[in-house]
């Protein structure tokens, strides 16, 4: 019953788009020559938010290294 309500929840479907968005920016830079998969690259992405999760799945699954520094609103 959790997971119904969480794939019907209004956040869950934003987490989802922010992560797809991510994901395609960073597979951008990949084929810019930018970032490069499985070398230990490093993300720096200035967050407070789901961005920094997203950003951490991302570059956990392609083994980079990620610095999330906090910035003040």
């Amino acid at each position: 019953m959790k997971d119904r309500v969480a794939l019907r929840s209004t956040s869950a479907c934003v987490q989802n788009v922010l992560l797809l968005t991510q994901a395609a920016v960073i597979e951008d830079a990949e084929r810019q020559g930018l970032l490069h998969p499985y070398t230990g690259s490093r993300i720096f992405e200035g967050t407070v938010g789901s961005t920094g999760i997203s950003l951490a799945t991302i570059a956990r699954a392609r083994y980079m290294s990620l610095s999330l520094p906090l910035v003040s609103c």
